[in-house]
């Protein structure tokens, strides 16, 4: 498989920063989709006495003869606690993208 001319692509970003005092919570997440192939990227970032991160990414090309359907979901949270100061943050993002090829055939005849 050859993959070219992805100038139609369209790129997905998501970011959100929560700060709140010295603590700080950011997110962010990232999905492309081309022929023939998806990319899901997520990031959660916390800073405090108490954090927490989860990422989370999924990306799927499913093939049905001549339509190809490629797929990314990408989804961060963060959270930070330093005393009675709370930071969170999340983000979600999804992309999806379809592609379809066609063939003619010719049927040629020669008389002989």
């Amino acid at each position: 498989m050859e993959i070219k001319d992805l100038s139609y692509l369209k790129h997905v970003t998501e970011a959100s920063t929560v700060v709140a005092g010295n603590i700080s919570a950011r997110t962010d997440t990232i999905t492309r989709t081309g022929s023939g192939y998806a990319v899901a990227d997520a990031v959660a970032l916390a800073e405090g006495r108490f954090t927490n991160t989860d990422a989370q990414t999924l990306a799927r090309v499913k093939y049905y003869g001549n339509l190809t359907i490629s797929t990314a979901y990408a989804r961060a949270r963060a959270s930070a606690i330093t005393g009675s100061k709370i930071a969170r943050s999340s983000s979600f993002s999804t992309s999806t993208s379809l592609s379809f090829t066609s063939s003619n055939s010719y049927i040629t005849s020669v008389d002989a």
